[in-house]
């Protein structure tokens, strides 16, 4: 309807404003929605359709809880016609918008909870890092808080991502592709890195032979070996992929042959 909304205009606003402010700290609400009146010409001429629509908005406005501010206008006579819907508080809005959209905002709100509790920044800084990793599943965002928490309390320099005893939490997780989770703990903390050390390249095997079981429980290869160290295997177990490849070219290039079982 020219220069007015409808209910589906209006619910389509209150989703935006959502969408635009859940991850503000202040409260984004009361949040009034223009109506939007049409000139004279129009209400005289599409009358009916007027007092149709703005009974339909006053309806559901009711029904919902929401708020109304009206404009008296003149169609012949003086008519009442609403000028604003308000919803007045998250919880009205929340019905308003649907499940779905409601569900995503209820999980924002408590990300925004978790992060005031956890971190002492500015209002700024956390309403960032929220938007940020507002596509986290809720339990990578919660190892993310658990992180933020760890780190503010332990020097961490020089450490692995592994040697973090936090459940989950390690270098593949902090690097994840197409995640921010690294920046956003650095801003959390108000730093410029975290001063995690990289996993040193190592190769790790153990002789599962009975014939030697008196040679050490592990042994640990962090540069070229070219002794007796591989030589006469013929199958490798439980091996990573990128391990197991640069293994299997060094057997190769030995003569060896095996089976591999890749975990």
């Amino acid at each position: 309807m020219a220069g007015m909304k409808d209910i589906a205009a209006i619910t389509t606003c209150v989703k935006k404003h959502m969408r635009s402010h859940m991850y503000d700290i202040e409260p984004a609400w009361p949040f009034p929605v223009p109506v939007g009146l049409p000139d004279q010409a129009f209400l005289e001429t599409n009358a009916i359709a007027v007092h149709d629509n703005n009974n339909e908005i006053r309806q559901w406005a009711s029904k919902n809880g929401c708020e109304i501010i009206t404009k008296h206008r003149t169609i012949g006579t003086s008519v009442e016609l609403i000028s604003k819907v308000v919803v007045p508080d998250e919880s009205i809005a929340m019905r308003v918008v649907g499940r779905t959209l409601a569900a995503e905002y209820r999980e924002a709100r408590r990300r925004i909870a978790c992060l005031v509790a956890a971190c002492d920044v500015a209002p700024e800084t956390i309403e960032s890092a929220a938007r940020m990793t507002g596509h986290e599943q809720p339990d990578d965002f919660d190892l993310l808080v658990s992180a933020v928490r760890y780190f503010r309390h332990h020097d961490v320099t020089g450490m692995t991502p592994r040697q973090i005893p936090l459940t989950g939490f390690s270098g593949k997780w902090l690097n994840e592709s197409k995640t921010n989770r690294r920046k956003a703990i650095c801003r959390l903390l108000g730093v410029e890195t975290l001063g995690l050390s990289k996993r040193p390249t190592e190769l790790r095997f153990r002789y599962l032979d009975p014939v030697r079981d008196d040679a050490e429980l592990e042994r640990i290869i962090w540069c070229p070996w070219e002794g007796e160290a591989l030589s006469g295997i013929n199958m490798l177990s439980s091996l990573r992929t990128k391990t197991r490849i640069r293994l299997c070219r060094r057997l190769r290039r030995a003569s060896a042959y095996g089976v591999l079982v890749a975990l």
